[in-house]
C-alpha cells in the first residue's frame, strides 16, 4: 500500500501539472492568434469592479460587457486578456476599472472567422504565466518524487505547500504591482469617445 502512495501521488501531481500547462498553451495560442485579429469599436455597455470571496481573501475582478459589429451583425463580448482573472491584488484591478470607467467607446479585436470571440487586450493575461508557473511547479515535484522515491511523504508534501504558497503570493504580488503590465498598457493606450 505504501509503494501504491509512493507511486500515486508524483502520478497524480505531474496530471495537475500537465493539465495547468496545456489549459496556459491554449490560453496562450489564443493571444498569439489574437495579435493578429482585426480590430472595431465597440460600446461598454456594463462595467463593474466586482469584490467577491477568494480562497486567499476577498479577490475582485473587472466585468465588463461590450458590444460591438461585424459587417452588419452584432455581437456582445466580455473578455479583457486571455488568462485574465480575480486576484487578491485590489491595486492591480482598481488600476483597470480606473482606466476603464470613463470611456464608452473603445477598441476590440475579433476573431474573423468567429467574430462573436473578441478580447480587448491581445496579450496574455497573469493567469496563462501563473497556470504555467504553476504547471511546472506540480511537473518537477512529481518527477522528483518519482524518480527519487526516497523522502517521506508527509515532508515532501509539507515543503511542496509551503513552496507552492511562497510562489502563488509572489506571483499575485509581482503581477499585482508591476508597472509594465501589457492589460494596462493596452488600457492606457484606448481613446476616449
Amino acid at each position: 500500500m505504501e509503494e501504491l502512495i509512493k507511486l500515486l501521488i508524483p502520478i497524480l501531481l505531474i496530471l495537475v501539472g500537465v493539465a495547468a500547462i496545456g489549459v496556459s498553451f491554449v490560453q496562450w495560442q489564443k493571444v498569439m492568434q489574437a495579435q493578429r485579429w482585426p480590430t472595431t469599436s465597440a460600446r461598454i455597455s456594463r462595467l463593474e469592479l466586482d469584490e467577491h470571496a477568494g480562497q486567499d481573501g476577498d479577490a475582485q475582478e473587472v466585468l465588463i460587457t461590450y458590444r460591438y459589429q461585424v459587417a452588419g451583425s452584432s455581437y456582445e463580448g466580455n473578455k479583457l486578456a486571455f488568462g485574465y482573472d480575480s486576484t487578491t491584488s485590489p491595486d492591480y484591478h482598481r488600476r483597470i476599472y480606473d482606466l476603464l470607467k470613463n470611456k464608452q467607446m473603445i477598441q476590440i479585436y475579433y476573431n474573423s472567422r468567429s467574430p462573436q470571440e473578441s478580447v480587448i487586450s491581445p496579450h496574455a493575461g497573469s493567469g496563462v504565466l501563473i497556470g504555467l508557473a504553476v504547471g511546472i511547479f506540480f511537473n518537477v515535484f512529481g518527477l522528483g518524487f518519482l524518480v527519487m522515491g526516497i523522502l517521506p511523504i508527509v515532508l515532501a508534501m509539507g515543503i511542496m505547500a509551503a513552496t507552492l504558497i511562497l510562489v502563488g503570493v509572489f506571483s499575485v504580488y509581482w503581477i499585482g504591482v508591476r508597472k509594465n503590465d501589457p492589460l494596462l498598457a493596452d488600457l492606457a493606450a484606448l481613446r476616449s469617445r
